[in-house]
């Protein structure tokens, strides 16, 4: 069926999905993982690939809310429901959702605290777990979510684990630490666990640590008190649900350690790919939506930081540029921590035109953008005037990670410039274009990035840049199933110039590096940042794997002209 309904989703919880979240219909991943996992008896295991921004999240927590609801005992008095809702959180958790980064475990976990704020028989249910009084013959609502990633302080964690999460969303570090050391942390009647985003999870060094977890989950399970010895409440929820725990694996790859993985943890796993079907082909890079129109652009180095800031004038609508101004959001990929704060700090402190070369003209309003570019959090600067500015990184604080996500996802317009640390599993809602200023380091980050647009139907754009060396790049995608379209850098750069002229766009452009080059030449700071940037760059450009270093290899690289990517005039 392609209703929730109809799949025989809990009728409260689709209700919920439509009215509050406007969410009608599955996605083609959530019937195919619907249709399994809604099944009371645990038969098989599940593997989940699909290409992302296909409603993963969903297809793996509507199932565990679904079956807890549906094994719930009725209650018939406000007295008999806070007695239930006591005894059921003493269970402890009974799902729990692994993920590889803080900023994908606050997403699953904020998306999860939306899920459980349904209403249950006309009374409104709240995430801590607490509701109005029930009326007669309805369910309490009991279900608790929680999350620990290491971003609050242990005693915290620990405390919130003490009074009961009932589904747990975690890093594999945090979990792994909670399991040996807090005492408190029941997890003997786990039912479900689910490794998302499982090839990202293996790529950050974790697959010691999922060993290690599986083994100490399932002696936790070994240890259970018998279901008989149970409160009525608990006994029933238990006597209702299978004995046996379920791992969900999703990945949008299934790499040969991804496929390890699920052959060492998972039992006979249902690999469900899309709509239907229990056989997944090996795909190499991972899907790319339909909708998602993929480009490319070949600039020299001395060329791409103009090309650069000439896309994004365009796309923003910056005035006097031939583009109407409209609404937009833009995600920049680039490959080091250092790239991304100097490419902040250009765009918020460079002056759109006739940049002084004297320090002492700055206005306060320039010292104010400068101290926002430093926290990289909604900055605006003359560049791309009226366009907030975010910068995200694995270097920065934790709540500057966490502000900088839930700033930029409520903004209507902004461009994110980041590194990779975006590019897994985070939902970044109405992203209309990506773009790979550098190529990613590894072919299978390529689908992750572009996956951060064109989501759940929505049309998207994708533009990569290539230095002529590396042109053979876009052979490669193409062999992978992208379909990449040249455009050609003129055609960016002509929108420099009203006049759309060769001659008056090209001294737009050299108008446009000198002055960058001028700023940082008068800015001391900002001259440090872009040696440093540079000097990252290279280094992280020497990291692309041995299959591709005929294409990205540091000799071809042109040195002197790359310095000028970051308005240098020579290279330090």
């Amino acid at each position: 069926d392609r209703t929730f309904p109809g799949l025989g989703l809990d009728a409260d919880l689709a209700r919920h999905l439509a009215e509050r979240m406007q969410v009608a219909r599955p996605t083609g991943i959530q019937r195919g993982a619907l249709s399994h996992l809604l099944r009371p008896v645990v038969e098989r295991d599940v593997v989940l690939q699909s290409e992302t921004g296909s409603g993963k999240t969903l297809a793996f927590l509507l199932p565990m809310i679904h079956q807890l609801l549906s094994a719930t005992p009725l209650t018939t008095s406000a007295e008999a429901a806070t007695d239930a809702r006591t005894s059921l959180r003493s269970l402890g958790t009974l799902g729990c959702v692994l993920t590889p980064t803080r900023e994908l475990a606050r997403q699953v976990y904020q998306t999860l605290e939306r899920l459980l704020q349904f209403k249950t028989g006309g009374v409104d249910a709240g995430a801590d777990g607490e509701a109005a009084s029930p009326e007669a013959g309805r369910r309490p609502h009991w279900i608790v979510p929680g999350v620990v990633s290491g971003g609050d302080k242990r005693q915290s964690e620990k405390a919130r684990l003490r009074k009961g999460v009932t589904i747990l969303v975690c890093t594999p570090g945090r979990l792994l630490d909670h399991l040996k050391n807090t005492q408190s942390f029941v997890a003997s009647q786990l039912r479900w666990l689910v490794l998302d985003e499982a090839d990202r999870l293996l790529d950050l060094g974790f697959e010691d640590a999922l060993v290690n977890i599986l083994q100490l989950l399932t002696e936790r399970s070994a240890l259970a008190k018998p279901t008989s010895s149970m409160a009525g409440p608990a006994r029933h929820l238990l006597r209702n649900l299978s004995n046996q725990r379920q791992t969900i694996l999703c990945s949008a790859t299934l790499q040969d350690n991804v496929r390890r993985l699920a052959g060492q943890s998972l039992r006979q796993p249902v690999f469900i790919k899309g709509a239907t079907g229990d056989a997944v082909a090996i795909d190499i890079v991972g899907a790319a939506p339909k909708q998602l129109r993929q480009s490319y652009v070949v600039a020299p180095a001395k060329l791409r930081l103009v090309t650069l800031v000439a896309f994004l004038q365009s796309a923003f609508g910056v005035r006097g540029v031939r583009c109407s101004e409209r609404k937009n959001k833009v995600v920049v990929f680039v490959s080091c921590c250092d790239s991304v704060d100097f490419h902040h700090k250009l765009l918020v402190d460079s002056r759109s035109s006739n940049a002084s070369a004297d320090p002492s003209s700055s206005s306060k309003g320039d010292k104010d953008a400068t101290t926002a570019s430093s926290v990289g959090i909604g900055a605006v600067g003359a560049t791309l005037p009226g366009v907030p500015l975010f910068k995200l990184h694995g270097n920065l604080p934790q709540s500057d990670r966490t502000r900088v996500y839930s700033e930029f996802c409520a903004a209507p317009r902004g461009l994110l410039i980041c590194t990779d640390v975006a590019a897994r599993g985070l939902h970044l809602p109405d992203v209309d274009q990506i773009v790979q200023y550098d190529a990613p380091c590894d072919l299978r980050d390529y689908a992750h990035r572009v996956g951060r647009t064109a989501r759940l139907g929505r049309a998207g754009d994708a533009l990569l840049f290539l230095l002529p060396s590396e042109m053979a790049y876009a052979d490669v995608l193409k062999a992978q199933g992208m379909q990449p379209i040249l455009v050609a850098m003129e055609d960016i750069l002509g929108r420099l110039h009203a006049s759309g002229k060769r001659s008056d766009f090209e001294q737009s452009a050299t108008n446009l590096q000198l002055q960058f080059e001028r700023w940082t030449l008068a800015n001391v700071d900002a001259a440090a940042m872009a040696r440093q940037a540079f000097t990252a760059h290279v280094r992280a450009y020497a990291t692309h794997s041995a299959t591709e270093k005929h294409i990205f290899h540091v000799r071809f690289l042109h040195l002197g002209h790359l310095a000028k990517s970051f308005a240098l005039r020579d290279a330090p």
